[in-house]
C-alpha cells in the first residue's frame, strides 16, 4: 500500500523515518519529534481536507482535548497541529497486536476476554467524561500490548473516523460495520 508523503512543513518539526500505513483518514509514519527527541507515529489526517471547515475545527478541538488525557487505555497524541487544512498528531507507537489479528487465531480465553472488555469500557468512559467519542471502535483499533497477561488494552485513533455519505439529510462519521443502530 502506497503512503502519501507528509506535508513539507512537518519536516521542520519531525524527522520521518519511514512510512507505516495508509488508512481511511490519513497516512501514518514512523517519526522522531525534533523538539523532544521522542520516537512515535505521526498521523496526517488528509481526510479532514475533504470536510466542512466546522467539521475540521471540531476534529482539531477533539484532538487537542484528547492530547490532554492521560489514561493508560488511550493512545493520546503528545502534540497536535494543523498544516493548512490538514490536521496532524504525534503519538507513541503502541507495540502489540490488534484485537482483530488476535481474534483471527481464535477466541480469547474467558478471563482474558472479560479483562479486555473491562479495559475497553474504562477507556471509553474516560473519553466520554471528557466529552469525546471514539467514533471508530473496531477490533483493528484495539491494541493488545505485548507481554502482558491478561492483555493490556490501548485504543488507537480515538476521534478519527472516515466520513460516510449518508444522503442529503445527514452525514455519518464511523466505520459502517461497527456503527450503533
Amino acid at each position: 500500500m502506497a503512503v502519501r508523503p507528509p506535508p513539507a512543513a512537518l519536516a521542520a518539526r519531525f524527522r520521518i523515518e519511514r512510512p507505516f500505513t495508509e488508512g481511511a483518514t490519513g497516512s501514518l509514519y514512523y517519526a522522531t519529534d525534533n523538539a523532544t527527541g521522542k520516537n512515535g507515529l505521526l498521523k496526517v489526517v488528509y481526510a479532514a481536507a475533504q470536510v466542512t471547515p466546522s467539521e475540521r475545527a471540531r476534529l482539531v478541538r477533539e484532538l487537542e482535548k484528547l492530547s490532554s488525557l492521560g489514561h493508560a487505555g488511550l493512545a493520546s497524541p503528545s502534540i497536535t497541529g494543523v498544516d493548512g487544512d490538514v490536521p496532524w498528531l504525534f503519538r507513541e507507537n503502541i507495540e502489540g497486536e490488534s484485537l482483530a489479528a488476535r481474534l483471527g487465531r481464535g477466541p480469547l480465553p474467558q478471563p482474558d476476554a472479560l479483562a479486555v472488555a473491562a479495559q475497553i469500557a474504562a477507556a471509553l468512559d474516560e473519553l466520554h467524561r471528557a466529552g469525546l467519542l471514539q467514533r471508530d471502535l473496531s477490533p483493528s483499533h484495539v491494541i493488545l500490548r505485548e507481554g502482558t497477561s491478561p492483555p493490556r488494552v490501548v485504543l488507537i485513533d480515538s476521534g478519527l473516523a472516515a466520513r460516510i455519505p449518508a444522503g442529503a439529510l445527514f452525514e455519518v462519521t464511523c466505520k459502517p460495520s461497527y456503527v450503533s443502530p
